[in-house]
């Protein structure tokens, strides 16, 4: 991944807004990334989260803040984890590879692609429409990805979206594609095991309790078909009630009431 350090003032409110968007849809990127660890062949290009990091500096050589990207993502309401993608320019003793889990809040942005094409990067297009067009195809192709138009974020492909409305600015965010597609295979699963509806796994987790989390909605209602249980608790308190109403996934929270 290229331009992975960028450097800009912390009261750009550009920037801070294009943060600001992509924590709120943050549960599309991870909702996406659930489904990828089901492939069998990788679907995405890339995916990577940007966070920030205080350097402990307030000087004219060296912003307040870093901005790198981490990958290996992983989530749990809470906390985002990963590997960094670089080594930092203004920070000592972290570097390339090393494990990072951070604050929801310290994610700046957030984006994966797709046979080349951009979903995210609210930041990035931020930073893309302060470029003059020569500038901007120098920097895309250095990531080698389409971003497209940078006043024009594309948070799902569009097979995602509901099209019954006319007006495009109204299309919804449908389920996912896989989770409707696997409905039978999830049926047979969970009638024929009941020990995955209900296991505890290592990490304190019900299955009930990632798939409310990434909202999926479909596995959410099949696991309550066979008897998970909604009201246990995961190692931070949250049942699947609580981690999909955390995400915001008003549909899922209302089948878990």
């Amino acid at each position: 991944m290229s331009q992975n350090i960028y450097r800009f003032e912390g009261d750009d409110p550009d920037i801070n807004l294009a943060s600001k968007k992509a924590r709120e849809s943050f549960k599309y990127f991870w909702r996406e990334l659930s489904w990828e660890r089901r492939r069998i062949i990788p679907g995405l290009d890339i995916s990577a989260v940007k966070l920030g990091f205080p350097t402990g500096k307030m000087t004219d050589s060296a912003p307040s803040v870093e901005h790198m990207w981490i990958e290996n993502v992983n989530f749990d309401g809470l906390k985002v984890s990963g590997d960094l993608l670089n080594d930092p320019r203004w920070i000592d003793g972290i570097g390339s590879g090393d494990s990072i889990v951070m604050g929801f809040n310290d994610i700046d942005d957030w984006i994966y692609s797709i046979n080349g094409i951009v979903y995210g990067a609210y930041t990035v297009n931020a930073i893309r429409l302060k470029m003059n067009s020569d500038q901007r195809r120098v920097h895309d192709d250095a990531w080698g990805l389409e971003f497209g138009d940078p006043r024009e974020i594309q948070i799902v492909p569009d097979s995602y979206l509901n099209k019954e409305s006319r007006n495009k600015d109204e299309y919804e965010i449908g389920e996912h594609p896989m989770s409707e597609n696997m409905t039978v295979k999830f049926d047979c699963e969970f009638s024929g095991n009941s020990e995955i509806v209900h296991q505890i796994d290592e990490n304190g987790w019900t299955m009930l309790q990632y798939e409310a989390l990434a909202g999926n909605l479909t596995p959410v209602k099949l696991l309550l078909k066979y008897g998970a249980d909604k009201m246990i608790k995961n190692p931070d308190g949250f049942t699947a009630i609580d981690l999909a109403e955390v995400m915001k996934w008003d549909q899922i929270a209302d089948v878990l009431r």
